[in-house]
């Protein structure tokens, strides 16, 4: 098959799922799409949309492509892993996120800029390498 051909049928899979090519040719390089022929995209085409939706759930495409086997080996108790272990991973980023807008509020909150200083209390404070009492 020439590369006019793939090029036809990767674009043809886009248009059909609504994503822009380079995304479809993202997703083979990633080994998340097999790229043999045009019949192989074809039924690529339901994937698309899973891997879309995975990756904005923030799957990984190491984490999206075990989930496609385990689809393949209809494996749903390894999946239902899978998926816990991803939900642990962004609690924890959401304490990471909730702990550095409480930081970032303290720090907001203690500014009190006066214009005949010199320097910054709220960049002083940055620069002292020591995140807000709160």
């Amino acid at each position: 098959m020439g590369r006019r051909e793939e090029r036809m049928s990767v674009e043809a899979l886009a248009r059909a799922s609504g994503v822009k090519a380079e995304e479809i040719r993202f997703y083979r390089r990633q080994g998340l799409l097999s790229g043999a022929g045009r019949a192989r995209l074809a039924k690529g085409a339901p994937h698309v949309e899973f891997i879309r939706v995975a990756r904005r759930l923030g799957f990984s495409p190491a984490e999206i492509a075990e989930l496609l086997r385990l689809e393949r080996e209809m494996r749903c108790q390894d999946a239902r892993v899978l998926v816990s272990r991803k939900l642990d991973q962004i609690r924890g980023r959401n304490e990471d996120i909730e702990r550095m807008v409480q930081a970032v509020t303290r720090l907001a909150e203690s500014c009190v800029c006066e214009r005949e200083r010199l320097s910054c209390p709220l960049i002083d404070a940055l620069l002292s390498g020591e995140e807000p009492a709160g």
